[in-house]
């Protein structure tokens, strides 16, 4: 995706050299030196524990799974809604990711919200309309926040039936 409009444009190499080293920033033992580092500046005490390198691999691999689960879901609903003109869902799934990621650091805007949709229309803006494009935009947004609900109301009722 760093090259997606212009592979040959430098300012994006800077892409390419950050993700590598925020995955090595998250490997047990630099985290625990930067964590504290960082922890010392604002004079709170050190983490007791850190995650191993085991641990912090299982949980990468069990958000890859469920990102890579999310993606597909996303996919398959903006396929149902937009057809099959929409792409793949390598394209769909970035772009709810990168949609994601910007509600994040768009943070002037609460809970993302108009940020996140607009950007996410651009998947479907190819084949469609802007219109349409964001209908499904928002409607996917609903879906989500109602299929959110939902498990968050299952879960509370095996949590209290235990």
């Amino acid at each position: 995706m760093a090259g997606y409009g212009n592979p040959g444009d430098p300012r994006l190499l800077w892409i390419l050299i950050a993700v590598p080293l925020i995955l090595l920033a998250l490997h047990p033992v630099p985290f625990r030196l930067l964590s504290g580092f960082a922890l010392r500046l604002v004079r709170r005490p050190p983490l007791e524990t850190v995650f191993n390198e085991r641990q912090v691999l299982v949980l990468v691999v069990r958000y890859a799974i469920g990102t890579g689960l999310l993606c597909v879901g996303v996919w398959a609903l903006v396929r149902a809604a937009a057809g099959p003109s929409v792409g793949g869902p390598m394209e769909v799934g970035f772009g709810f990711l990168l949609a994601f990621v910007i509600s994040f650091v768009a943070f002037i805007l609460p809970s993302g919200i108009g940020g996140r949709d607009s950007i996410l229309a651009l998947v479907p803006a190819r084949p469609l309309p802007w219109g349409g494009a964001l209908a499904i935009s928002v409607g996917l947004r609903f879906a989500l926040i109602i299929t959110e609900v939902v498990f968050v109301g299952l879960a509370t009722l095996v949590g209290r039936r235990r």
